[in-house]
């Protein structure tokens, strides 16, 4: 698959493909027009995937815009996810959907210290590339807290990252200002950076409501 044919391509998106298997085939400088403003986004599989790898030395240089699935509540996961960032040196938006039915910190079971790779080593954030950052559905547990932390205290070029908290949490001004605290007691690498909360138009009750209502599932 090339896509040097299509000089005017401004975006292009694969949604939950394992790029691992595509790369370099598809994945590369070569196989797109040569036009440097090009925007490439990913979504890739659930993080908890038994057919999703991670192969360390194939980084993708040309990924502008990265989605991820991913339970807050799985350690191994939180790891996973931050170090597949350095894998993306050129990313510039990162969005996340957190999977995480919980109620309060207290149902997070997941111990601290999650031994987080240090932010330097992790290109788009020392290189001033990613800029946005958003969490879906977050719940505050103590795993969303530390990587919204270790994002905001990374990223040098940080401009926004809004939280959607869950709608179930329903909480008050000042639990927002708390949780705004936690985010922000490691430092902030952008001086830019304004981390936002905004209260989720999803619900755990409609979510559950919509994956009882699947009648066709095609995989491909």
């Amino acid at each position: 698959m090339s896509l040097r044919g299509t000089p005017n391509l401004q975006s292009l998106q694969l949604w939950h493909a394992n790029i691992w298997q595509l790369y370099p085939a598809i994945m590369n400088q070569a196989a797109l027009p040569y036009k440097p403003r090009t925007s490439v986004g990913i979504a890739l599989p659930r993080l908890d995937s038994p057919c999703f790898r991670i192969m360390p030395k194939r980084s993708i240089p040309i990924v502008t815009t990265l989605i991820l699935d991913m339970k807050f509540s799985d350690g191994e996961e939180l790891r996973k996810a931050a170090y597949m960032l350095s894998l993306f040196p050129s990313l510039q938006t990162l969005r996340i959907w957190c999977y995480n039915f919980l109620r309060s910190n207290k149902d997070n079971n997941v111990p601290g210290q999650w031994q987080l790779p240090a932010a330097d080593t992790v290109v788009c954030l020392s290189n001033k590339s990613l800029k946005n950052v958003t969490l879906q559905e977050y719940c505050g547990t103590e795993a969303e807290v530390e990587f919204a932390r270790f994002i905001v205290a990374g990223a040098k070029a940080l401009t926004t990252m809004h939280i959607f908290h869950h709608a179930a949490a329903n909480w008050s001004d000042d639990d927002i200002n708390n949780h705004k605290d936690l985010i922000c007691r490691g430092g902030k690498a952008s001086t830019k950076a304004r981390v936002n909360f905004h209260k989720s138009k999803n619900s755990e009750k409609s979510l559950r409501k919509a994956y009882s209502s699947v009648h066709r599932v095609p995989i491909v």
